[in-house]
């Protein structure tokens, strides 16, 4: 997501710096072509040369205004894009926080039932040695009392 992040950065860059040589390369041919016209206009009559490289002053002027609003377009949605993967960063950002949260908190509640499992086998321990006692001492006290009754 971050390299995504980048390259959207870096093609949006690019698309501006094409976008400002296109204007200045605009801003450059009007100039010559307003410097032209005058000339034109002080001759009276431009020769035919002149003509056809105005038309294809003004087809390549129309060209590059058509391939700069294209790049305006394309650096838009690059932006666009930038800022949507932006948001996308921060929304898993968000959930990677969550998930850190409830590993914690499932790990808290682990180690709470680790410890109640070993009371209880203390407990059971504790018990079973008891009982163990208990009944041997039973079961002497059942012995000694069936002896005194055979005597």
């Amino acid at each position: 997501l971050v390299q995504k992040l980048s390259a959207a950065r870096g093609r949006e860059a690019v698309l501006m710096q094409e976008a400002e040589r296109l204007e200045n390369v605009l801003a450059s041919r009007g100039a010559r072509t307003s410097s032209s016209a005058t000339v034109d206009g002080d001759a009276g009559v431009a020769p035919v040369h002149l003509k056809q490289e105005l038309g294809e002053h003004r087809a390549a002027r129309r060209s590059s205004r058509s391939d700069l609003r294209r790049l305006r377009v394309q650096c838009t949605q690059e932006g666009e894009q930038r800022e949507h993967l932006c948001q996308h960063a921060d929304v898993l950002e968000t959930n990677l926080q969550h998930l850190r949260e409830s590993i914690k908190e499932a790990e808290h509640q682990l180690r709470v039932s680790r410890d109640d499992a070993e009371r209880k086998r203390a407990l059971v321990a504790t018990l079973q040695a008891r009982y163990s006692v208990d009944a041997s001492v039973q079961s002497r006290l059942s012995f000694q009392a069936a002896q005194n009754e055979e005597e």
